[in-house]
């Protein structure tokens, strides 16, 4: 993924990348959760554990996603100038999820400034303004991505 990282996932789980390849250039992070939060960029912007379990994956790999509870479950990322540039930055962030409830919003990953009216960097989202929920079915995986350029958000699923 490039501009922005897992945060939080709650309400079902959040997988790696399998055996696909990743992209490289402009690269910031890239997290495939195969049994860590480990990045695997180069770049060592690691993820600490606070919550979630590992889980299976899309392929049926054994701790090859995590499970989030939906309440407080995070993968938190150090505060870094380039994981933190700001509501200015171009870029994305994506991620294969499996949801699990109704429940709304359903937060899959980002990266934001302080808590309820801080300033969201880039955020991987259902609801308004996101991925509308009714694009993101109940227990299926299912690969979303927010992309901004300078000045559009664009939200896919």
């Amino acid at each position: 993924m490039a501009r922005g990282s897992p945060a939080q996932a709650p309400h079902g789980q959040c997988g790696g990348g399998g055996g696909s390849a990743v992209p490289t250039e402009g690269l910031l992070a890239h997290y495939p959760f195969s049994g860590d939060a480990r990045d695997h960029s180069g770049n060592g912007y690691d993820g600490t554990v606070n919550g979630p379990v590992l889980a299976t994956d899309r392929f049926g790999t054994s701790d090859g996603a995590y499970s989030f509870d939906g309440v407080d479950d995070v993968i938190g990322l150090p505060h870094e100038p380039e994981l933190d540039d700001g509501v200015n930055a171009a870029g994305s962030l994506g991620a294969w999820v499996y949801r699990t409830t109704t429940a709304w919003p359903l937060h899959v990953a980002g990266k934001r400034e302080g808590c309820g009216g801080g300033i969201n960097f880039l955020q991987l989202a259902t609801g308004a303004p996101a991925v509308p929920s009714e694009l993101v079915p109940l227990n299926e995986w299912i690969y979303m991505l927010v992309s901004f350029d300078g000045s559009t958000v664009d939200y896919y699923a």
